[in-house]
């Protein structure tokens, strides 16, 4: 089908179709008790990179054009920056040492890219979200991020991605 001229990929339908219908009680009990012990992988990682030189480097750089007192935390700090940097940030912390989860065939840290980008957002909505749609979009990019991977080869690391 086409919208607006543009054709649909079928692939990327698929995904979008995925991702919107999933729901908590459609996921396996084991991958649920699984997606609660990555996210605490990640989380510690993440604080054991607050100390990282890089780490470091990044968040001086981002204070200085970042000037936000309502954004998002960062994770083991004090401090708040945009939702945006926020993220990056703490995916730079959980990837920083390289001790995070791996999908070696999507080439990709899942967590480091996932729950940053998801916990910044719920940071930002205006209303609370439960911890059942939590772990139903920490599983929904679990799933689709190393799908994505795939897709783009394992040369796409050696490409900057």
């Amino acid at each position: 089908m086409a919208h607006d001229g543009v054709r649909e990929n079928p692939y990327t339908q698929a995904l979008a179709d995925f991702v919107s219908g999933l729901t908590y009680d459609a996921i396996p009990d084991d991958v649920r008790q699984r997606i609660k012990l990555l996210i605490l992988d990640s989380l510690g990682c993440a604080l054991y990179g607050t100390k990282l030189e890089w780490t470091k480097i990044l968040l001086k750089t981002l204070e200085s054009v970042d000037h936000t007192e309502d954004g998002c935390r960062l994770w083991g700090m004090k401090k708040r920056l945009s939702a945006p940097h926020a993220a990056m940030v703490n995916g730079t912390m959980v990837q920083g040492f390289e001790l995070d989860d791996v999908h070696r065939k999507g080439v990709l840290h899942v967590g480091a890219v996932t729950l940053p980008a998801l916990i910044a957002v719920t940071e930002m909505k205006k209303r609370k979200l439960s911890g059942k749609d939590f772990l139903t979009a920490a599983v929904a990019g679990y799933e689709i991020g190393p799908r994505v991977g795939i897709c783009m080869g394992q040369e796409h690391i050696g490409q900057g991605w």
